[in-house]
């Protein structure tokens, strides 16, 4: 059976019992189980097994607490049966971001950070596109519901906004809004609610900071959508977290956590292994360390000082360190110096005519025998 004929039954057979958007996170996800897997189609679905059984795990699952699932062990077999508890995991992750970062309240005032002042936070409300210039900043600090961010090296420090369209379904639109303090450059979003019918949102932080820019710290929080990050070094904390979506970073860095409800975590790192500690954890997934997949659930090492966590709900994991130890080479037995033997006298014998004679050399003599009659 091949994905196609896989999800086609599996859709015909959970149509009906579970909500419209459910069943498409459900579907989404198994669709893009077998898009990351690096076996044919028809290895993934023996491995899943047939779509009534995984239809009737979902569903008798669908209503226990992401609390009650257990965590595989690492070391242990992967099974299917963690694969649909995990989507309704990662559902009930994804509800609570949304919550949190989407239909929080706008405050009454400004939100200050710490160090903020009253009288140095700007709230310009973003509907529509903006981007400009901002001041260099060592802390970026960026929590919107929904959207992607992109974080890349440039050759100024720049901040593009884009606010486009929203997603029916929410029954809702947001307000992105930014501030700057001193060191300290802010992006966050404020929902509002409107009449529903609009388009799909297309919503996108952009910072761009001068190559070679050091950052001390970078918080990002996202409910839906992915977050890069790309070249900007931070030698201080970084955290990014979405609830559903892929997150890739490729810079060097130190004290780094990555967290996805559901989706992909990627750091291509640009450092040395021997500098880093690692926990890196799925519920279903593959990880890989260095292009090498682990059949564990859960990878740790390493014995550096700065550490490394990185977490999915439901995702694939991937870490490499642009130095790697290279191991070793088996010494080889060399043979022990020689020096030359002095030069042995030559001994010469006279020896009566007829007479019987023997002569012994020590071994490895350098010497010479001569035997006259």
């Amino acid at each position: 059976m091949n994905k196609a004929a896989f999800l086609k039954e599996l859709r015909d057979i959970l149509a009906g019992k579970l909500p419209p958007e459910e069943l498409d996170d459900v579907l989404s996800y198994y669709e893009a189980y077998f898009a990351d897997s690096e076996e044919d189609e028809q290895a993934v679905a023996e491995r899943l097994g047939s779509p009534a059984s995984v239809a009737e795990q979902v569903l008798k699952d669908q209503n226990e607490p992401p609390e009650a699932t257990p965590v595989p062990q690492p070391g242990k077999q992967k099974s299917r049966a963690f694969l649909p508890v995990m989507v309704i995991g990662g559902t009930a992750i994804l509800a609570l971001f949304l919550y949190f970062l989407l239909f929080r309240s706008d405050p009454s005032g400004p939100v200050l950070l710490p160090g903020q002042t009253a009288g140095s936070v700007q709230t310009p409300d973003i509907q529509g596109d903006w981007e400009g210039e901002v001041e260099p900043f060592t802390k970026l600090d960026i929590s919107i519901g929904l959207g992607n961010i992109q974080v890349e090296e440039g050759d100024q420090w720049h901040l593009q906004l884009i606010n486009r369209g929203w997603d029916s379904r929410y029954d809702a639109t947001q307000e992105l809004k930014y501030s700057q303090d001193g060191d300290i450059l802010s992006v966050w979003s404020v929902s509002d609610n409107i009449a529903s019918g609009q388009s799909s949102p297309d919503v996108r932080v952009l910072v761009t900071v001068p190559a070679g820019t050091v950052l001390e710290q970078a918080d990002l929080s996202l409910g839906m959508g992915n977050i890069t990050w790309d070249g900007c070094a931070v030698k201080g904390r970084l955290q990014a977290e979405s609830g559903m979506g892929n997150l890739s970073v490729s810079a060097p860095v130190e004290e780094t956590t990555l967290t996805s409800g559901m989706g992909n975590i990627t750091l291509d790192l640009a450092g040395s292994q021997e500098d880093y500690t690692w926990d890196l954890t799925t519920s279903s997934g593959t990880i890989r360390l260095n292009g090498e997949t682990s059949e564990s659930y859960s990878v740790s090492g390493g014995q550096g000082k700065h550490r490394l966590s990185l977490t999915s709900g439901m995702g694939n994991i991937s870490l490499q360190f642009s130095q790697v130890p290279t191991a070793q080479p088996a010494s080889t037995p060399t043979e022990p110096a020689v020096s030359p033997s002095p030069a042995a006298d030559i001994t010469v014998l006279d020896l009566p005519e007829g007479s019987t004679w023997l002569a012994v050399a020590a071994a490895g003599s350098e010497g010479a025998l001569t035997v006259q009659w």
